[in-house]
C-alpha cells in the first residue's frame, strides 16, 4: 500500500501544477494592438509685407594698426629733442627724434678734409707730371750738348789742343746729365701707379665720408609710415 503511495503522490502533484499553469494561461489578459494617432502640428498665419530691416549686432573689440615697428637709431648719441608723444598720429617721415650731432659732425669736417687732401695730391701729381714731360725735354737736349762737348774735347786732346782735364770734365758733366735723365724718365714711369695709388685712397676716403654723412642724416629719426605712436 506504501509503495503505490509514493507512485501516485508525485503524480498529483505534477497535474496540480499543470492544471495551475492552464488555469493561469487562460484568465490572463489580452495586449490590445496600439493604433498610431496622427500628430497635430500648431500653425500661425502672419501677413508679409516688404520692408527695409538692418539688423545690428553689438560687438565688443580692439583696433589694431596694420602695420607696427619698433624705430632704433643707427647711431649711439644723446637724444637732443624728442618730437612727438605716446598716442600721437605722425605721418610718413615726420621727424620723431632728434640726437646731438656734434660729434658725428665734427667727424665729417674731417673726413671732408681727408677727401680735399688727396684732391689736391692728385692735381699736384698731374701737374708734375706735366712738368717732368717739359724738364725731360730739356735735359735731353742738355744730354745731347754733352756728349758733344765730350767728343769735341777728346778730339782736342788728340791733336794736343785740348787737356786731358777737360776731357775729363766733358765725361763728368756727361754722365750727371744721364743720371738725370734717367731719373725724370724713372718718375715719368712711376706717375701711372701714383695717380693709381691717389685714387684708390680717394675712394676710400670718400667711402668713409659718405658713412659719416649717413649717419649724420640716421641723426634724426623718421616715421616710416602713417600711424600713431
Amino acid at each position: 500500500m506504501k509503495k503505490i503511495r509514493r507512485i501516485i503522490l508525485p503524480l498529483l502533484v505534477i497535474a496540480v501544477g499543470i492544471a495551475g499553469y492552464v488555469l493561469l494561461r487562460s484568465s490572463a489578459p489580452v495586449d490590445q494592438p496600439l493604433e498610431p494617432s496622427e500628430r497635430v502640428w500648431s500653425v500661425n498665419a502672419v501677413s508679409v509685407a516688404r520692408k527695409q530691416l538692418s539688423p545690428t549686432l553689438r560687438l565688443y573689440g580692439r583696433v589694431e594698426s596694420p602695420r607696427e615697428t619698433h624705430l632704433r637709431a643707427a647711431v649711439s648719441a644723446d637724444v637732443q629733442e624728442l618730437m612727438v608723444s605716446s598716442g600721437q598720429n605722425v605721418s610718413n617721415g615726420e621727424l620723431l627724434l632728434r640726437l646731438d650731432d656734434d660729434d658725428v659732425s665734427l667727424l665729417l669736417r674731417q673726413r671732408d678734409a681727408d677727401v680735399s687732401e688727396i684732391e689736391a695730391q692728385i692735381e699736384s701729381e698731374k701737374r708734375r707730371h706735366a712738368a717732368d714731360l717739359t724738364a725731360q725735354t730739356h735735359e735731353k737736349m742738355l744730354y745731347e750738348l754733352a756728349d758733344r762737348s765730350l767728343k769735341r774735347a777728346e778730339r782736342l786732346a788728340k791733336t794736343q789742343v785740348g787737356s786731358q782735364a777737360r776731357v775729363d770734365e766733358a765725361q763728368q758733366a756727361l754722365h750727371g746729365q744721364a743720371l738725370a735723365l734717367a731719373k725724370r724718365q724713372r718718375a715719368l714711369q712711376d706717375h701711372p701707379s701714383r695717380l693709381a695709388q691717389l685714387h684708390a685712397r680717394l675712394k676710400r676716403a670718400t667711402a668713409v665720408r659718405d658713412l659719416v654723412r649717413r649717419d649724420l642724416r640716421h641723426t634724426g629719426v623718421m616715421a616710416p609710415f602713417d600711424g600713431r605712436i
